[in-house]
């Protein structure tokens, strides 16, 4: 947020800032959209019947997986179409960016599941992972020079599916791996 925003603006000046916002600009709305309400069912049912969290969770992440195509699909054009007068890096980098959304619905969908279930433990390291990735992402980028809105949206992306590893570990121990 606030940290991370500043840090971004000292770092890259006022073209590189403008440059990254519009590298973010889509692929950040779109996971609410592909998420077709899912976060807030899987909180409700999950609270509702705890027994049946796994298969809530389960057709929540496939819908919205699903639900990803399309949607990507059409950020992507949307996206090339708002980025078509910035350099070829950043069009590259916005393009890659749009991987955020698949990303985002397969690591965020569990939060909801931890949520209804009361194990805010879970929730809350689960849902600060992100922040901190991109506030890592954004440190490293100022410490080592590499102010480049591609290296940084790029450098998120790889960590981000790096952050699925332990998110699928912790769902899979919890929802399906029960004795």
């Amino acid at each position: 947020g606030v940290l991370s925003g500043v840090v971004v603006a000292r770092l890259m000046g006022p073209q590189g800032r403008g440059e990254l916002a519009a590298i973010q600009a889509i692929p950040v709305i779109l996971p609410m959209i592909a998420g077709l309400g899912g976060w807030q069912s899987v909180v409700f049912f999950t609270a509702k019947n705890s027994k049946e969290s796994g298969a809530v969770l389960g057709n929540a992440m496939v819908m919205a997986l699903v639900a990803c195509v399309p949607i990507c699909l059409l950020g992507l054009a949307l996206q090339n179409h708002l980025l078509a007068a910035y350099s070829i890096p950043v069009l590259q980098a916005g393009s890659i960016y749009m991987l955020y959304v698949p990303l985002t619905v397969f690591f965020a969908m569990p939060w909801s599941a931890f949520h209804g279930l009361q194990q805010f433990q879970a929730f809350s390291l689960l849902r600060l992972q992100p922040q901190l990735l991109y506030m890592g992402v954004i440190l490293t980028a100022y410490l080592f020079g590499h102010n480049t809105p591609s290296w940084i949206m790029n450098t998120h992306i790889v960590l981000l599916t790096c952050v699925c590893v332990p998110t699928v570990w912790l769902v899979y121990a919890r929802f399906v791996a029960k004795p």
